[in-house]
């Protein structure tokens, strides 16, 4: 029960303390101005006469039309873009394709065109893309195609391929420099629409009545995708630099705060020291820097190859995690800095996969807030159980009949007494020397060293030493599912009041043989 209850309790504070240090990056840069340039967008809906069929539903029987539901949708799309930064236009392809709206700020002119769509025709795919490279060509800042389609493409040209068509015009545009992301439903080509958008990551498949929600998502992905995309120059690869740094530190500071304060309280220590507190503060800032340089300098270097953008984030996880369960490696005594290492990796890898998934549904935000209180549980979670689990020797420290602590035994004394540095504090005895006893391994064996008296003892396994209150068993081997509580024993009379020791008679010498004889002559 002692594990579990500190696996809970480490964790739970690890990833709180985690979550408000990312919050506070994220407060820092409120208001800010973000380094990314306008962006562009070109609504590309399919309006073919199969867009007519209609969406029949339990709670709507006579249903309503495909159209009507993308039309609902990609109003409520519009109306959600902030039109004074960004840009907005509307292009649509049946057996031809055909700007309705340019590039530009005006959402009522966007909506009206929306409410005046009508199905008919085939599905000139490859004609809706070019028009739209056409319709954002010449244009600043990032340019999106968002777009929408709910079947396969068709030819209306004679002895045409309609899909080297398609793949062909989402190649020129993709080269042009025009990022596009895909929406499908019916009997769209999920494989054909990862091949005209360039990656699966960028394709949305929905059914037809939950058009809105796939609208969304797609939203979101396209801001996500702005802000990690940014290559403006090299001013703003040195601000993304510094405040992926902080913000990475805060991350790390929050999680070693939670993780040194509830080892400490395990132990019965105040929560912090002074110097705790300076290796926590310098260890994150630390982590952080290094943590934030390596995935944004490698998300930088790798934004023109879309699909290595997710290895830039996770090795930034993952060297965040490394940093921690190092530096917890330091307030731990005897915990093996490689399995540490190897922990705070794997939280780092849990962060990391949480957040390329959270991300593309629920925003940037959101994916970093959560990702942050993953690292911190789940590396607090895995030291503990190397700590738990780990081989040797250990101590287990008796607070009461119900309370017990574990401490690992290897090279690094464990010093028991009332000074502040002592692993296993005596607070309530003012009388009691700053240092008891220093327990540590010493090949296969385990040492107790007297300060007072500078004796030194090997234990064997199961040895109990008291102290005060406190009882502290030696274990040598395999941990058991839980510790024991101590056996009780009567301690020995002190020395006052021991029976005088009574001297063991000298042994008899033995005299050679014949010695008798030549004594009688």
């Amino acid at each position: 029960m002692s594990t579990l209850r500190k696996i809970l309790g480490m964790s739970v504070l690890a990833g709180v303390c985690a979550t408000l240090g990312a919050l506070g990056g994220e407060l820092m840069f409120v208001g800010a101005a973000p380094a990314v340039p306008e962006r562009s967008i070109c609504l590309l809906f399919d309006v073919s006469g199969s867009m007519a069929q209609r969406i029949r539903t339990r709670d709507d029987p006579a249903g309503r039309t495909q159209l009507q539901a993308l039309q609902e949708a990609a109003v409520a799309f519009v109306q959600r873009q902030d039109l004074r930064s960004d840009a907005l236009g509307l292009a649509v392809f049946s057996t031809g394709a055909r700007v309705l709206v340019p590039i530009g700020h005006d959402t009522g002119q966007l909506v009206d065109a929306i409410g005046r769509l009508q199905a008919q025709g085939a599905t000139d795919l490859a004609g809706g893309l070019d028009t739209a490279r056409s319709l954002l060509g010449g244009i600043n800042g990032e340019r999106w195609v968002l777009l929408f389609s709910d079947g396969k493409p068709e030819s209306v040209v004679m002895r045409t391929d309609p899909v080297h068509g398609a793949l062909a015009a989402a190649a020129k545009a993709r080269d042009a420099g025009l990022q596009i992301v895909a929406i499908g439903t019916g009997l769209a080509d999920e494989e054909l629409l990862a091949q005209v958008t360039g990656s699966a990551q960028n394709v949305f498949v929905s059914a037809p009545e939950r058009l809105a929600e796939a609208f969304e998502r797609s939203e979101q992905y396209i801001d996500s995708r702005q802000l990690l995309a940014s290559r403006a120059g090299a001013a703003d690869f040195q601000q993304g630099l510094e405040r992926a740094a902080i913000w990475a530190s805060l991350i790390a500071i929050g999680a070693g705060l939670g993780m040194v304060s509830w080892q400490n309280r395990h132990l019965r220590r105040r929560a912090f020291s002074l110097l705790d507190l300076l290796c926590i503060l310098f260890g994150g800032a630390l982590t952080g820097s290094l943590a934030g340089a390596a995935g944004q300098s490698l998300f930088w270097a790798l934004a023109e190859y879309e699909q290595f953008g997710a290895a830039a984030r996770t090795v930034a996880w993952i060297v965040l995690g490394l940093g921690c369960g190092l530096g917890m490696s330091l307030f731990v005594p005897n915990l093996n800095r490689g399995r540490a290492i190897a922990g705070g990796m794997t939280g780092g890898i849990v962060a990391a996969g949480l957040f390329l998934g959270v991300v593309p549904v629920h925003g940037d935000t959101a994916g970093r807030l959560a990702s942050a209180a993953a690292l911190g549980a789940f590396t607090a979670i895995a030291l503990v159980l190397l700590e738990a689990t780990s081989k040797g020797a250990w101590l287990v420290v008796h607070w009461s009949p119900r309370e017990h602590s574990k401490l690992l035994l290897g090279s690094t004394p464990i010093v028991v007494g009332r000074a502040a540095g002592a692993h296993i504090r005596m607070p309530n005895d003012p009388h009691a020397p700053p240092v008891l006893a220093r327990i540590q391994c010493e090949g296969a064996q385990v040492m107790v060293e007297d300060p007072g008296s500078e004796r030194r003892r090997a234990v064997a396994d199961g040895t109990k030493l008291e102290f005060g209150r406190v009882t502290v068993e030696v274990r040598i081997g395999e941990p058991a599912a839980d510790a024991r509580p101590p056996r009780q024993t009567m301690a020995p009379p002190p020395a006052a009041q021991r029976p005088p020791a009574v001297p063991a008679p000298p042994p008899r010498a033995r005299q050679p043989a014949g010695s008798g004889r030549s004594a009688d002559r």
